[in-house]
């Protein structure tokens, strides 16, 4: 892992939208309001059994405090323009660890993302003990798996895994 993906941020968010197709055309159509506040990756996953719901991750290298970053009229605009009845939790932090499995030989199917923020009491034994556990993770056919700790609450982690 470099420097540079240690300093990144991430800003995630879990919501239900009326129509799942329009939120990649949405945030295609503001790439230069994404860009202007730092984000270099965009990412959407659309839930495979709960139709409505999608996640959005933000990566943002950013200078301005991430309670600025929030405050900006793109996100305000992003959920209007989405259909967001009610301004949905967001999750901002930095990325802690991640483990990256290495290619496969041959083309593999789409990954399915599973994600949940929890509460932990100590953030470097979660990370310590998924480090130990990548040949089962990898056996078990998870390709990825990041571990994002939360700027506000220190115990807060968002867990990614693909």
């Amino acid at each position: 892992m470099s420097d540079g993906d240690i300093h990144s941020m991430v800003i995630a968010s879990d919501y239900r939208v009326p129509d799942p197709s329009r939120v990649w055309p949405l945030l295609e159509r503001r790439k230069a309001a994404l860009a202007d506040i730092g984000a270099h990756h965009v990412l959407v996953y659309t839930s495979t059994h709960d139709y409505g719901r999608v996640l959005v991750m933000i990566g943002v290298h950013s200078r301005e405090p991430i309670v600025e970053l929030l405050r900006s009229r793109v996100f305000f605009d992003w959920f209007d323009a989405a259909g967001v009845d009610d301004i949905p939790a967001v999750f901002a932090g930095e990325i802690v660890d991640r483990f990256v499995r290495a290619p496969a030989a041959t083309p593999e199917a789409p990954g399915v993302v599973v994600a949940t923020i929890a509460s932990v009491h100590d953030v470097s034994a979660l990370a310590a003990e998924v480090a130990s556990a990548t040949d089962r993770f990898v056996a078990a056919g998870i390709r990825k798996t990041w571990i994002f700790q939360a700027f506000d609450d220190e115990h807060e982690v968002l867990i990614m895994s693909e």
